[in-house]
């Protein structure tokens, strides 16, 4: 039984077959680094085995299947660099490990579910169009390293994970959003606590044009941004 392809870096075109989800023992499917235009097929919900999907650096286009949020399987998925729109599927696998989807023209909120995945290391979603708040439980997620929410058009205050949160975080990146408030005291607190770990820190903390106020005020950050307003 097929568990495995890897078309990766090559000069593939058209789409992914839909004939992939007829794959019922498929773990790892490489398709990165070619031409791929289309849609993700919804049948790939048959692939009750999935583990990782790399698929970045193609031309796909369409919403992440929402049938995604039953593979229960699921570690890793890399789309980042492509057209993706429509909103994020609540991905219901517990092995979540690792999730890039930088660089799409995804909108919606960020599903708080993932932050309650206790595998979760790198949620990757910058340069997006994602709207909403940043989920109260991010702080939950303790085997999270990296949280990129750059570059999008988030909201609201920024949740304050408390000084016992994000016990494995080593990069957070929520620059260039609409949030508001003052980098919150846990966070600092966490990366005081933890400067060698903790490395990157980077919000909206650089006045606005002709201002003296930064969008989001922060004393413990290591790089500032201007923020969108």
């Amino acid at each position: 039984r097929l568990k495995k392809i890897d078309f990766s870096f090559n000069d593939l075109t058209g789409s992914i077959p839909t004939t992939f989800g007829d794959l019922t023992s498929l773990k790892n499917l490489y398709i990165e680094n070619n031409n791929l235009d289309g849609s993700i097929p919804s049948t790939m919900q048959n692939c009750v085995q999935f583990k990782q999907f790399f698929a970045q650096n193609n031309d796909l286009t369409g919403s992440i299947p929402i049938e995604f949020s039953n593979l229960s399987n699921l570690q890793d998925i890399v789309l980042a660099n492509n057209t993706i729109t429509g909103g994020i599927p609540d991905i219901q696998s517990t092995r979540l490990v690792f999730v890039d989807l930088r660089n799409n023209s995804i909108h919606g909120t960020i599903p708080s579910s993932f932050f309650d995945i206790d595998t979760l290391e790198n949620l990757y979603l910058s340069h997006n169009l994602l709207n909403g708040t940043i989920p109260y439980n991010y702080g939950n997620a303790s085997a999270l390293q990296d949280l990129y929410l750059d570059d999008n058009s988030l909201t609201g205050d920024i949740p304050d994970p408390g000084v016992t949160g994000l016990e494995s975080i080593t990069e957070v990146i929520i620059s260039k959003n609409k949030l508001s408030g003052s980098v919150p005291d846990g966070l600092c607190a966490i990366r005081d606590a933890r400067p060698e770990e903790f490395r990157v820190l980077h919000a909206d903390c650089y006045p606005l044009p002709g201002t003296d106020n930064p969008q989001n005020p922060c004393n413990c950050c290591t790089n500032c941004f201007i923020g969108k307003g």
